[in-house]
Parts: C-alpha cells; sequence; structure tokens
C-alpha cells in the first residue's frame, strides 16, 4: 500500500472507511501451544478488521475449507508453538514449510500482509519471512541469538504453600502444560488409533533415546574432563 493509498483511504468518509475495514479479513492460526489468540481478535476487531481463528491443523490439512488467499492478513500469535522443544518456532515453521509454504508465498507475492507476535515472529525468521530485505522468502537469513544486554532476569520466588494440596497442583499442571503443549482433540487420538508407529517412535526418542543420548554424553564430558 502507498501513501498515496493511505491519503485516499482518510479522504472518505466514516461509513466508507468503515467499510473498508471490515472486508480486511484476518486469520489467526491457533492450537498447538499458540495462544493470545483471542486478544489478537478482539484488537482487530476494535480496528474495525473481520479476524477468524482457525486450528492450525485444519489449516495445514485443508479441512477447515480455507485458503491464505481468501486472507488480507495472516497473524503469527505468540505462545510456545509444539512447545518450542527444538527451537523457538522451529517446529512450526517446519510445518508450514513442508505443508503450507507454496500457499504462504503466493499469499505474500499478492500484496498479503503477515504479522509475527512474540513466539510468532521466531517462526517468521525460522521460515525465512522475515527479514525479507532482497525478496527471498525461502531462504531464511537471520538467525535468533541470545541477548546482548543483561536486560532479562531470570531469579528464584519462593513461595508458601500447603504440602498437603501438593498432589493437587501437581495434577493440575500437569493438565495445564499437557493442553497447553499439545492441544488434544478427539479426532486426534483417532488418528494415533489410526496411525500409531508415528508417536511411537516420538514417545521412544523423547522418554528413551533422548535421555539416554544425555546420560552418555554427560558421562563422556565428565571423563575427558578428569583427563
Amino acid at each position: 500500500m502507498s501513501r498515496d493509498d493511505v491519503e485516499r483511504f482518510r479522504a472518505l468518509g466514516a461509513e466508507d472507511r468503515a467499510e473498508r475495514r471490515r472486508k480486511v479479513r484476518v486469520l489467526i492460526p491457533t492450537g498447538l501451544g499458540l495462544n493470545c489468540e483471542v486478544e489478537t481478535e478482539v484488537a482487530f476487531r476494535l480496528a474495525g478488521a473481520s479476524p477468524e481463528r482457525v486450528h492450525l491443523l485444519d489449516l495445514l490439512d485443508g479441512g477447515a475449507g480455507r485458503r491464505l488467499a481468501d486472507y488480507s492478513v495472516l497473524t503469527f500469535v505468540g505462545g510456545f508453538a509444539f512447545g518450542d522443544h527444538l527451537g523457538a518456532g522451529f517446529v512450526f515453521a517446519n510445518k508450514i514449510r513442508w505443508r503450507l509454504y507454496d500457499q504462504l508465498l503466493g499469499f505474500i507475492e499478492a500484496g498479503g500482509l503477515a504479522l509475527g507476535i512474540c513466539n510468532g515472529f521466531q517462526t517468521m525468521v525460522r521460515l525465512g519471512l522475515l527479514p525479507g530485505l532482497d525478496g527471498d522468502y525461502r531462504t531464511p537469513r537471520a538467525t535468533l541469538a541470545p541477548n546482548d544486554r543483561l536486560g532479562y532476569r531470570d531469579a528464584w520466588v519462593r513461595l508458601a504453600f500447603d504440602a498437603n494440596n501438593l498432589f493437587v497442583l501437581e495434577i493440575v499442571l500437569g493438565f495445564v502444560m499437557f493442553g497447553v503443549a499439545l492441544d488434544l482433540r478427539l479426532a486426534d487420538f483417532k488418528q494415533l488409533l489410526r496411525s500409531p508407529k508415528a508417536p511411537g517412535v516420538g514417545l521412544l526418542c523423547q522418554f528413551v533415546l533422548l535421555p539416554a543420548l544425555t546420560w552418555a554424553l554427560s558421562r563422556l564430558l565428565r571423563n575427558a574432563g578428569a583427563k
């Protein structure tokens, strides 16, 4: 959008401006550890746009009957997509790269706008959408590194609690973390029964091979340090 387009928009009457804003459709992918989608939807609605939340799996599988070309703005919200276990935004970016990337590039080339908030910004960097100064949105040209200033504080906070209620707290935290990281639905359990191999391999790697590798590396480094 050029400066002239902005000036022409400002010259319109109030009703015409409101109608133009309502035509701006905003896609907000949700689920699988993403959050703040409700606040993002409210913010776009207050600006006069027409936001819509769609679960990421429905978007990837095409089950929602929607395409990126149907929207004017794509918003990557914050959170911890897929738990960020392999790095901030890494798994989310790969999901899009292998299953939605042609649509995404077509969306950008057609003039679509993309907004990345927190974890969403990290995902856009992983995808190669940012910085995007040379028009190449396929090749990642930046990386995420630790802050060069000590402006972030990580400190212990002492809390008092009733030891008799600790068991209840553990159950509640378990449900919260399980739900935030996975966002499971009934359809996911049906898919698990139909194709148990991939989840089984993932569980084996996560809870057996990864701890074993970590233990082996710690022993190896300890022995090397002893010499």
